[in-house]
């Protein structure tokens, strides 16, 4: 049993701000064999929708992962993600299927994909999101690496054919502290998708204390 609770000055999933611009609370909970399987829950604040105020994020998930040769893993994961105090009841909520890949603890590629994704002025949820990232860490001196990723979104029912985005940054790993300081950025304004009024390039920090 294990788990993490993280204060963070942006909660930003793919590239896009789940808080408005503001800091959010953080916490999860899980459980691990050592055959491979992990699953648990994981909770932030959220402001998705501004007429709602401060809600929250709610995440069951489950995965296994595999190990395949000394250097690389893989990993199948599902989740769901829930928001039960938004309105309408239920709309935000969505399920997702996910594939890693990873190289040692220095790069990892994952692809996920969702049945359910909501998208604003749609009121159904039969929209297909696929997601494709890379992440990638380069340790550096002592317990600090340098950061970075890139990854592209995209969800039916919209017209732009998606969206980039990216980030780079230091990150600072010593048990149980871990501190990311990156730099995010956003390629375009995907209508329904993106807040038009937030920018597309910001920092942001997150402090995350383990257990």
């Amino acid at each position: 049993m294990g788990g993490s609770v993280a204060f963070t000055t942006d909660y930003l999933l793919r590239g896009v701000s789940q808080s408005q611009g503001a800091g959010a609370l953080q916490a999860q909970l899980h459980y691990q064999t050592p055959g491979g399987w992990l699953a648990g829950v994981w909770a932030s604040s959220t402001s998705l929708n501004p007429g709602d105020g401060r809600t929250a994020e709610i995440n069951a998930f489950a995965s296994h992962s595999w190990r395949v040769g000394d250097d690389w893993s893989t990993k199948l994961a599902v989740a769901h993600y829930a928001y039960p105090w938004n309105s309408p009841g239920g709309f935000y909520d969505y399920d997702e299927l996910s594939a890693g890949l990873a190289f040692r603890d220095l790069a990892f590629l994952t692809i996920a994909v969702s049945p359910n994704t909501p998208l604003e002025a749609f009121a159904n949820h039969d929209h297909t999101a696929v997601s494709l990232d890379l992440a990638l860490r380069r340790p550096l001196i002592a317990d600090w690496s340098a950061v970075g990723g890139i990854g592209h979104y995209d969800l039916s029912g919209t017209s732009g054919g998606g969206y980039w985005y990216w980030n780079a940054g230091l990150g600072y790993d010593s048990w149980p502290w871990h501190l990311d300081l990156s730099w995010f950025g956003t390629s375009s304004v995907e209508a329904g998708t993106v807040d038009p009024d937030l920018p597309l390039g910001f920092w942001a920090a997150t402090l995350m204390w383990r257990f």
